[in-house]
């Protein structure tokens, strides 16, 4: 029955080992979009909406599955792979924490140079970023091809 391509320990059925529920902590911060591709949407009906985004509290769910899917993977007794933890390496892997805040720190120095020359340049920010994030595409690609080949 495990048809999926990531897999995860299981969880035993004696409720004191279970990890407590993570709470989310709501903060006011600059968030960085995943993708670098701009789609162009017609103007669409409220009733068609929903259906193309999530709501925040979704979203706020989808964040606290992800914090307790990586309290029990960091609690295993069991040694994980890279291949176990798809979509979660940053949790285990500091370097790639550290790379993502070397991309938006460079990105944001850009933003302050052209606030104070009184520039706006949004290519030279995209270029910047694109720049910056490049082993991050590569290593996407090379990770998509291993599945993809699996």
């Amino acid at each position: 029955m495990n048809d999926l391509i990531v897999g995860f320990p299981q969880l035993s059925s004696d409720s004191s080992t279970l990890p407590p529920t993570p709470v989310l902590i709501e903060s006011r911060r600059v968030s960085f979009s995943e993708y670098s591709q701009m789609v162009i949407i017609e103007k669409l009906s409220d009733e068609y909406k929903s259906d193309l985004w999530y709501r925040d509290n979704e979203i706020k769910v989808f964040k606290i599955e992800c914090a307790y899917d990586a309290h029990v993977l960091r609690s295993s007794k069991s040694k994980i792979s890279p291949h176990d933890v798809m979509g979660l390496e940053h949790i285990f892997d500091r370097r790639l924490i550290q790379r993502r805040r070397d991309i938006q720190s460079a990105v944001l120095k850009e933003q302050l140079r052209q606030r104070v020359w009184n520039i706006h340049d949004p290519d030279s920010l995209a270029l910047i970023s694109a720049r910056e994030s490049s082993p991050s595409r590569k290593r996407a690609q090379l990770v998509g091809l291993v599945h993809y080949q699996c």
